[in-house]
């Protein structure tokens, strides 16, 4: 029942969203809507164990799949149309300034560096570009997430 309860809203969602962009379609003004999720929805737990285990990988990775979700940047006028293959959440305002050609400050300069070498940083652990997870308890050691603790620090308590 939750599962067919969450296909139902999905449906309304998507149409919300559509007529979200109809409204702005045409607008004389520019206009960027970012939509994501921040989890998978709550769902019968068989399923979301099905989810979650889908594919290869580690225990970190399992658990990082329980709040992967896509994204979407709609915009009224042409930008260059580009997936991601895997980012995290803290990434996505360099994203959406990089489409809009706006220029970044320089935290979103360096999240947009940083993202090269590590495009998935979560609670449960970090990704690097090749594809490799490793724990907080490694991650921790690398000299780039040291540094990257104390930006965010300074950046969400200064």
């Amino acid at each position: 029942p939750k599962t067919e309860e969450y296909l139902s809203l999905i449906k309304k969602s998507d149409e919300a969203f559509q007529e979200l962009v109809q409204y702005f379609k045409d607008d004389e003004n520019p206009v960027i809507i970012c939509m994501f999720g921040d989890h998978l929805p709550v769902i019968e737990e068989e399923m979301t164990q099905m989810l979650i285990n889908s594919g290869d990988g580690n225990e970190i990775e399992k658990m990082a799949r329980k709040y992967q979700t896509p994204f979407l940047i709609y915009a009224n006028y042409d930008i260059e149309e580009k997936e991601y293959e895997n980012i995290s959440c803290n990434y996505l305002q360099t994203v959406l300034m990089e489409v809009t050609g706006l220029p970044l400050n320089t935290y979103q300069q360096y999240l947009g560096d940083l993202r090269e070498k590590y495009p998935v940083i979560n609670q449960f652990g970090v990704k690097d570009a090749n594809g490799n997870w490793y724990s907080w308890e490694e991650a921790s050691k690398f000299e780039e997430i040291k540094e990257y603790e104390i930006v965010q620090y300074n950046n969400l308590f200064e």
